[in-house]
């Protein structure tokens, strides 16, 4: 009692060490007024922590003890104060919701015009303040979801791009080495066409060999047609030979072996290098430097620049 006269006295030191003294005789309801003026003492002193300590330590006793005292209206509205100023919707939500209660209960054990009026006014704006934190953690909620969705995105895009950029680098080395990047590996072919006759058959895979080892698939005008005249067949004939034993179109037929060409004269002549996309794609048959580009990824896994740099690098 002396600690809370010292305290409408604005004795709030001496009030202070009084409290302090005693505080641990108290439990309950009782502890928890006391610890109600501690509060307010310290908020007084400036100490804003220490006071939302004091009150939250109030709201635990008054949550278990179910006996709501004058005050806890006062503790609430603080505890809502210092919720909102740490942008923590939750806890203002929570302290809403309490406050009302607690009201209510007290309003009901002291029914008189002042606290109806409490009811009248105050309540309906905590309900309106209410919502609007649920709208807010709502909000913040679906704010926080699209950030973790966007971040492991951004994991997952740089993961791709790590291993991309990986396997990319061992393919340059392969290919740095002299190795055919994309080949089909040789395999014994036991099925023939049946379409096709034998001897035709292997009349155009030997013309094919011997077609290989020239330099006639460098021209930019060359089509099944012109190929098929060129070793004495039919394009059916040509288009069903190179299906089944190359594993491949003709168009990409013709254009992995135009890579593999760029790949061998560029590893051998320095003075290609000095070519950009368009006079390459001039020098090995391709109608423009993209043509050439896409063709070279395609058939190796690795871009032309990359391939281009490590060559003027060595």
């Amino acid at each position: 009692m002396d600690a809370q006269i010292n305290f409408y006295k604005r004795d709030f030191k001496k009030a202070k060490d009084t409290l302090l003294k005693y505080i641990n005789d108290f439990e309950g309801t009782s502890k928890a007024i006391k610890l109600y003026y501690l509060g307010k003492i310290e908020k007084h002193f400036g100490n804003e922590k220490a006071a939302t300590t004091y009150f939250k330590t109030i709201d635990s006793i008054v949550s278990s003890t179910e006996d709501p005292f004058d005050e806890v209206k006062d503790v609430y509205q603080q505890l809502i104060i210092s919720s909102i100023l740490e942008d923590d919707e939750k806890e203002q939500i929570d302290y809403i919701e309490k406050l009302i209660y607690y009201d209510s209960v007290l309003s009901s054990e002291h029914e008189n015009i002042a606290n109806q009026a409490v009811v009248a006014y105050d309540i309906p704006d905590l309900k309106r303040q209410k919502l609007k934190a649920e709208n807010q953690l709502q909000a913040k909620n679906i704010y926080v979801a699209l950030i973790a969705i966007l971040a492991g995105l951004a994991m997952l895009m740089g993961l791709y791009f790590y291993m991309r950029s990986r396997k990319m680098n061992t393919r340059l080395k392969l290919l740095m080495q002299g190795s055919e990047m994309g080949e089909e590996k040789t395999k014994t072919i036991t099925e023939h066409p049946s379409s096709v006759p034998e001897e035709i058959r292997k009349d155009i895979l030997e013309k094919l060999a011997v077609f290989e080892t020239s330099e006639g698939f460098m021209s930019k005008d060359l089509d099944m047609y012109g190929l098929a005249q060129q070793i004495g067949t039919n394009t059916t004939y040509l288009s069903t030979v190179i299906n089944h034993y190359k594993k491949i179109s003709f168009p990409t037929y013709i254009k992995d072996l135009k890579i593999k060409a760029a790949i061998n004269q560029l590893s051998k002549n320095p003075d290609l290098l000095k070519y950009n996309y368009q006079g390459l794609a001039e020098v090995f048959g391709f109608k423009t430097g993209e043509s050439f580009s896409k063709a070279f990824y395609k058939k190796t896994g690795v871009y032309p620049s990359k391939f281009l740099n490590e060559l003027k690098s060595r």
